[in-house]
């Protein structure tokens, strides 16, 4: 499996977390939760709000072995977050995120380092669907392609056919109308261009 193919895993399994995410229940504290002497909440005293949040905690947790947790309790909403990342050839790659606060309104982050720069998805629960999510994904895909094969054609053809869909190149050359043998020529420069990199 080439780092390029590693990465592409990552997103994937970041978006599938991401869509989980998404269809977690996230009551906000119940007005009648015991507060401790600062005013706040008892986070762990409101079953629903506590087991909401452990249920988000542990799906976000899943893409990290060492999740950073962070309690903030002397903000204007007090909240939960969970932080996770995952590595690719020693260099942090991804990240997931989920912050939910005392209200109920949670935000989901998506992070991937793409070169010099991160792209994320970043926003709350109930602005994002998960069509959002899918086509924000599909284009962190693309991303991580154009990076390493800096062509636009070799990079939408080795994705169409070999990464997306697995499609019939042939089928994919009719759709793009494009000579079969271009859309192999492109497929092939690009296999040997992400096998050139792991070299």
């Amino acid at each position: 499996m080439t780092e390029v193919d590693q990465k592409i895993q990552l997103v994937r399994e970041a978006g599938e977390i991401g869509l989980e995410l998404l269809e977690c229940d996230t009551p906000p504290v119940s007005r009648y939760a015991p507060e401790g002497d600062d005013g706040v909440p008892i986070f762990q005293e409101d079953e629903q709000f506590w087991s909401a949040w452990t249920q988000a905690r542990d799906l976000a947790a899943k893409f990290d072995d060492d999740p950073i947790l962070e309690e903030v309790r002397d903000d204007s909403v007090p909240h939960f977050a969970i932080h996770t990342r995952r590595r690719i050839g020693g260099e942090r790659f991804a990240n997931v995120g989920f912050v939910y606060g005392a209200d109920g309104k949670c935000v989901i982050n998506l992070e991937f380092k793409i070169e010099d720069g991160w792209r994320a998805i970043n926003d709350y629960q109930e602005e994002l669907t998960a069509l959002d999510i899918g086509r924000q994904i599909a284009a962190v895909e693309l991303a991580v392609l154009a990076n390493e094969l800096q062509s636009p054609a070799e990079t939408l053809d080795y994705w169409m056919t070999q990464t997306l869909y697995s499609t019939r190149q042939s089928s994919w050359a009719d759709d793009r109308k494009a000579s079969p043998q271009t859309v192999s020529d492109r497929v092939r420069s690009a296999k040997e261009k992400l096998d050139f990199e792991e070299a």
